[in-house]
């Protein structure tokens, strides 16, 4: 059997940035996403 891979270490930089805010801020709110990449490795 394999060993599962470590895709942390694939990560070259943060994609997001800003603050952490906590669940019970955000529940039953809408989320607005305003920035967002998609890469293929």
């Amino acid at each position: 059997m394999s060993e599962i891979p470590n895709f942390d270490a694939l990560v070259t930089r943060k994609a997001l940035s800003g603050d952490k805010v906590r669940i019970d801020d955000i529940l039953n709110k809408p989320i607005i996403v305003t920035g967002f990449q998609v890469s293929m490795a």
